[in-house]
C-alpha cells in the first residue's frame, strides 16, 4: 500500500534551521512495563500527545524472551514524525532503557521527563545534544 506524504508548507526565508535532541538514560524501570509490547507503544502514543506531533509511522520489535535466552523480552519501537522521530529501547531484566527524540519542532523536556517517571517508575538521566543547521546544509 502506498502511503501520500504529508505535503509540507511552503518555506520561508531563513538562515538556519534549529534540531533539538533529547537523550534520556533510564534505570529502575518497571520490569512488567519495559516488558510489555503493548504498554510501550502505549506510552508512545501519550508521548506523541505530549510532543504535540504528527506520528506517521511505527515500527515495533521484541528482542530476546523467555524461549530465546530464558530473559524478558525487550521492546524496541523507532516512530517517525512529520517533524522527525524518537526511539525507545528498553531491556527489563535489568529495568533499564533509553529514549531518543529528535525534532525540527521546539518541544520542552519537563514533561517528557515527568511521563516517564510516571510511566515507567524510572530514574531519568537526561542527555542533550542541539545542533544548527545552516540552510546550505553545513553543521554549525
Amino acid at each position: 500500500m502506498v502511503q501520500d506524504f504529508v505535503k509540507p508548507p511552503p518555506r520561508q526565508k531563513e538562515h538556519k534551521v534549529n534540531f533539538y535532541r533529547l537523550c534520556l538514560d533510564c534505570d529502575n524501570g518497571k520490569k512488567d512495563v519495559l516488558s510489555s509490547r503493548e504498554l510501550c507503544g502505549q506510552f508512545m502514543d501519550v508521548l506523541v500527545k505530549v510532543l504535540e506531533v504528527k506520528e506517521i509511522g511505527r515500527v515495533v520489535c521484541e528482542v530476546g524472551g523467555p524461549s530465546w535466552n530464558g530473559l524478558p523480552p525487550g521492546i524496541s519501537i523507532a516512530s517517525l514524525y512529520v517533524e522527525s522521530g524518537s526511539q525507545l529501547h528498553t531491556w527489563p531484566e535489568n529495568g533499564r532503557f533509553y529514549l531518543d527524540i529528535t525534532s525540527c519542532k521546539h518541544f520542552f523536556s519537563s514533561p517528557v521527563i515527568s511521563l516517564i517517571k510516571d510511566w515507567f517508575g524510572a530514574n531519568v538521566k537526561v542527555k542533550y545534544a542541539s545542533r544548527e543547521v545552516l540552510e546550505n546544509g553545513e553543521i554549525k
